[in-house]
């Protein structure tokens, strides 16, 4: 049928198909880089999206782990401060001084000594301790310790501070011979 054609309306028919067809190349190009623009976008917006929640966490891990390393020096310091007051406390009695510095020697981090009070008897002498110790485990071990030190003849801790788990008041008495 394309030979029942003239050659003018022939050349005509073939512009037209190569015109159609450029328009359909040029179309379907446009379109493929539309959608590659969005997509690209969408990735650069999740990326920045991403970063910048990295970033807020990066800042949030970071002042948490400051604000626990002034908590841990606060900490410290109120420990030591502690330490010293109570040790203050016993100018006159150098053996209860001796004492109270072996004593806090054997507290563990987690174990904290809110006060000291000695009393002397006949026969012997009594020193008491009282504070608090974060778990059970922590408090048990200070006491086995007490009790190893070979010091004392008695280390007495009473059973009703095992009631709880966590944040153990306690009052430990330690008995030991007039020098």
């Amino acid at each position: 049928m394309f030979n029942l054609v003239t050659d003018k309306f022939r050349g005509v028919l073939k512009k037209e198909y190569h015109r159609r067809l450029h328009i359909a190349v040029l179309v379907l190009t446009i379109l493929t880089l539309t959608i590659f623009c969005i997509l690209m976008a969408t990735i650069y917006y999740e990326s920045f999206v991403h970063r910048q929640t990295i970033e807020a966490q990066y800042n949030q891990v970071k002042s948490d782990r400051i604000q626990q390393s002034d908590q841990n020096f606060i900490n410290t310091v109120q420990n030591i401060k502690g330490e010293m007051i109570l040790m203050n406390d016993f100018p006159s009695d150098p053996m209860g001084r001796d004492l109270v510095q072996k004593v806090i020697a054997q507290k563990g981090n987690k174990v904290i000594l809110s006060g000291f009070s000695l009393s002397f008897g006949a026969k012997d002498n009594q020193l008491s301790i009282q504070g608090t110790s974060v778990t059970r485990e922590d408090l048990l071990s200070f006491y086995k310790r007490l009790q190893n030190m070979n010091i004392f003849s008695k280390v007495d801790l009473p059973l009703s501070t095992y009631t709880k788990d966590n944040d153990l008041g306690f009052n430990i008495s330690l008995t030991y011979p007039n020098q």
